[in-house]
């Protein structure tokens, strides 16, 4: 009779972690990931730039981290203004999260190719990027993605 009830008490015990155990996750903090991030082609969809900030936004609140966001192909546009001067909500809400630490970076052999010179020059005609953009190639794409545990492209 002893044996049992033992036998009974160990069936619900099993039963209940089989079934909460995913629910209550036993007091262990959800484990933080890494995400690398490439944005390809964004500028002239608005609706899918919107949605890759938001993304975005939504990993680092969540105490996520995101390793990098690399630029390339069209989606260079997106670190340069259209137009001398010019500025657009979307690059200011990138630049902001260059200064909440996520590393921006533009594919420099991209950007050339599409009439954007990389370094730094005090030409009147030559476009800077907005701030917290700098020029990388992608070696430093490589890197994020050996650091990350996910990676996301928007754009393809």
């Amino acid at each position: 009779m002893r044996s049992e009830a033992i036998s009974l008490l160990r069936f619900i015990g099993r039963w209940f972690l089989d079934v909460f155990k995913p629910i209550v996750n036993l007091g262990m903090a959800p484990k933080e990931m890494k995400f690398a991030i490439q944005v390809q082609d964004l500028r002239s969809t608005e609706s899918s730039a919107d949605t890759c900030y938001q993304f975005i936004t939504a990993i680092l609140n969540s105490g996520h981290e995101v390793v990098r966001i690399f630029f390339y192909s069209d989606g260079i546009l997106n670190a340069f203004p259209p137009h001398r001067g010019s500025a657009s909500e979307r690059s200011m809400a990138w630049s902001a999260l260059a200064k909440q630490g996520v590393d921006l970076v533009f594919c420099s052999t991209a950007a050339e190719r599409r009439g954007f010179k990389t370094e730094t020059s005090s030409s009147p005609n030559h476009l800077q990027p907005y701030p917290g953009f700098r020029p990388g190639g992608l070696g430093l794409w490589m890197d994020a993605l050996l650091k990350a545990d996910r990676i996301i492209v928007f754009g393809a």
